[in-house]
């Protein structure tokens, strides 16, 4: 039987969509184009997520990519925390789990300057069981150890649970645990896919 549900959020309960942001700066596609790989598509951004590192740190190793831009990545970097918004499915859709008698938890590589700064964006916390943040252990999906300590803070059982994640390396390293997985691509798939695999134990 599946007694647990657990949770990403970027993309899943919350909006992230960086090339989206980008756009509202207005650079030149040139710019554009060269700050986005600086930033978003930097293997350094997941470090910004594991939370080892101070932010300056991150900022610097972020300008080296693109030195010609470093005004503009931090200001881009600065105010990246309020381009996250609360998806309008996120909050009911863990209240009626909930009602049903499932456990929700979450699973998210997530930076603690984005928390602070947008408090907001992470509403549906309340309605949780729990979970970990990435930078609450300086771990980061898809690394092995970060749901092995997801199961041991929780006392999940994998084999009766179910991630949902919109990145699929994050899915395959679930399922070496015995998760069963649903890939998020949007929410009328993704919720009749869980209830699937919910309505078959």
């Amino acid at each position: 039987m599946i007694h647990t549900i657990i949770f990403d959020i970027g993309r899943v309960l919350v909006k992230f969509e960086w090339r989206e942001y980008l756009a509202g700066f207005h650079f030149s596609p040139e710019a554009e184009k060269a700050i986005g790989k600086a930033m978003f598509l930097n293997p350094v951004w997941q470090e910004y997520d594991r939370g080892a590192l101070p932010d300056e740190e991150i900022l610097a190793l972020l300008y080296q990519s693109a030195p010609r831009y470093k005004e503009e990545i931090r200001n881009v970097f600065e105010q990246f925390p309020s381009c996250l918004e609360l998806l309008p499915h996120a909050t009911p859709w863990i209240k009626d789990l909930k009602e049903r008698g499932y456990r929700i938890y979450y699973l998210s590589n997530y930076a603690q300057t984005t928390r602070l700064k947008n408090p907001e964006a992470l509403s549906f916390l309340p309605f949780c069981d729990g979970g970990l943040f990435s930078y609450e252990v300086k771990l980061v999906k898809p690394e092995p150890a970060i749901y092995r300590e997801l199961f041991s803070r929780f006392s999940i059982v994998p084999e009766q649970a179910v991630f949902i994640d919109d990145t699929l390396g994050n899915l395959e390293a679930a399922e070496t645990f015995g998760l069963r997985t649903v890939h998020f691509k949007d929410y009328a798939s993704a919720s009749a896919s869980l209830d699937a695999l919910l309505a078959n134990g």
